[in-house]
């Protein structure tokens, strides 16, 4: 019988779900210099996106993980036009995930993880797992992010 590694002494104890809809996921990271030489956010929808976030990790999370984590987000975009026929159907060669150069999901994570600092987690360096998704809304569906934070603890110390 092989030993148990390190890896199987880890489980979770605390998790949310935070659920973010009605507006398309904004990034953060690219900047641009201003007239008077400052550094300001490209993406004008940053701020309200990170407002939106922060309102709907408060009303998911009731503590706030002092310890190493776990983030798993899933970007939910609104798809181009064209990939519906005149019909009103999604066409047969629409594509189920995003590439388009709307947000590169890095940078998405990156506005996500800021706008959860001191609600879900007391700063994003615990973030020591994290995994990111981006594809298009299925029918039916707003766009926005869906957001698991996970509590990571190490029984073996």
């Amino acid at each position: 019988m092989r030993a148990l590694g390190r890896e199987a002494r880890i489980f979770f104890a605390m998790k949310f779900a935070i659920l973010v809809e009605g507006m398309e996921p904004a990034p953060q990271g690219s900047k641009v210099v201003t007239k008077y030489g400052a550094l300001r956010e490209t993406c004008k929808r940053l701020e309200p996106w990170r407002q939106l976030v922060r309102k709907e990790a408060r009303a998911s999370c009731d503590h706030v993980i002092n310890g190493p984590c776990r983030v798993a987000i899933e970007f939910r975009m609104r798809r181009p036009l064209a990939d519906y026929a005149p019909n009103g159907e999604l066409r047969k060669s629409a594509p189920i995930y995003h590439t388009k150069i709307k947000m590169d999901v890095d940078k998405g994570a990156r506005a996500v993880l800021d706008s959860l600092t001191g609600i879900a987690f007391r700063d994003d360096v615990l973030v020591v797992d994290l995994r990111a998704i981006r594809r298009y809304c299925r029918p039916r569906e707003r766009p926005g992010a869906l957001i698991i934070v996970e509590s990571i603890i190490d029984q073996a110390g």
